[in-house]
């Protein structure tokens, strides 16, 4: 089924419930429950990467300094894990050469309070997601690129978008986010001023939305949401496309 949601996404009532334990995960899912903390005192590129290699599963990597941390190659998420602002700015920048995050299959990844900004990749400029389950809180992926999902790729993986933004990523199909063949639950969230839009979903793959607002995004068709192939189910959301 081919359905295309471009100038309002949702103008009637469109309240439709189904229970997201079906696609084991919930819009307020944390994935990694924290085992140990690791605080991130020295708030660079090498800092940033020797927390991850020193985490054991399901630790949780804090920061203790607000910094804008310009990355050399993509953060390879490889095991349970966890990285939280822990209140301080922190934006973490693929400088227009490389992907910021890539999320293995089985992995259960959180990421809380941070920016994701100025990656670049084939798939995913900010997060290419390989399976895993991935939960965003309190974040902001703006200005990545990617042929394919400008902001995040979610290539059958479980993902969930709590109280975020998404804007100006650029793609040639997804600009915010493209889900192939996953499940994706966005809750009171923003995608804003993408390029070829805000969310498309494809291969069969599923999307939830719910009191969320979907504003500016470009594209030929479906500039919020391009449902191309999959389930749709929104909810007290509004959108100005």
């Amino acid at each position: 089924m081919k359905l295309r949601i471009s100038h309002v996404l949702a103008k009637t009532a469109m309240t439709i419930i189904i229970p997201l334990a079906l696609y084991g995960m919930s819009l307020q899912a944390v994935y990694a429950q924290s085992m140990h903390t690791i605080v991130v005192s020295t708030c660079t590129n090498a800092g940033l990467r020797d927390a991850i290699r020193q985490a054991a599963a399901s630790d949780t990597i804090n920061f203790a300094c607000s910094a804008t941390i310009p990355l050399t190659q993509t953060l390879n998420i490889t095991k349970n894990l966890s990285i939280s602002s822990n209140g301080q700015t922190v934006t973490l920048k693929g400088n227009g050469k490389v992907g910021v995050f890539s999320v293995n299959s089985g992995v259960h990844f959180t990421l809380n309070g941070l920016t994701i900004s100025d990656g670049k990749a084939n798939s995913g400029g900010g997060l290419y997601n390989n399976g895993g389950a991935v939960s965003i809180n309190n974040c902001t992926f703006a200005y990545n690129t990617a042929g394919t999902g400008g902001g995040l790729y979610n290539n059958g993986g479980n993902v969930a978008v709590n109280s975020s933004t998404f804007a100006h990523n650029n793609a040639s199909v997804g600009g915010g986010l493209y889900n192939n063949g996953g499940n994706v639950a966005v809750n009171s969230s923003t995608f804003a001023e993408n390029k070829t839009g805000g969310i498309y979903n494809d291969h069969n793959g599923s999307v939830t939305i719910d009191s969320s607002t979907f504003a500016n995004n470009d594209a030929n068709g479906g500039g919020g949401v391009n449902n191309y192939d999959g389930s749709l189910v929104v909810s007290s959301s509004v959108g100005a496309n």
